[in-house]
């Protein structure tokens, strides 16, 4: 079975099929002192977050798009993971960039948005800008 193709856990086909020629792995561009945080959803990986952080990065923003922990590889992986631990990687993404951006803002999509409006409620991006795609 190929690396974009969808996986079976308990008889149920699901996944997240890589778009041909783009990467999953995670997106990092450096611009100007407004930096942007795209955050894929469950079963995606930075395939889905990678055109929004590429068009903001031409924009001149800096942009990260992070690979949620255990994603972007198998099925089996993704269930074995933690609404904590994926929390905790975005908040260290957005908490290492805070210091260096006079503005801050976050974008999820599906499962990323709830992680992001988790982190606008504990004042991670207080005062900043929050989008929640598809919550």
């Amino acid at each position: 079975m190929g690396d974009d193709a969808p996986v079976s856990l308990s008889g149920v086909r699901w996944g997240m099929p890589r778009p041909p020629g783009v990467s999953p792995d995670p997106f990092a561009h450096d611009g100007g002192d407004v930096v942007v945080v795209v955050v894929h959803g469950f079963t995606g990986s930075v395939a889905e977050t990678r055109p929004l952080g590429q068009h903001l990065a031409v924009a001149g923003y800096t942009v990260r798009c992070p690979l949620l922990p255990r994603h972007g590889t198998r099925g089996e992986d993704r269930t074995a993971g933690r609404h904590e631990e994926w929390l905790d990687a975005v908040r260290s993404v957005a908490m290492s960039l805070r210091a260096q951006s006079r503005r801050l803002f976050v974008v999820g999509m599906s499962l990323g948005s709830l992680l992001v409006l988790q982190l606008a409620e504990e004042g991670v991006v207080a005062g900043d800008g929050v989008v929640a795609l598809s919550p």
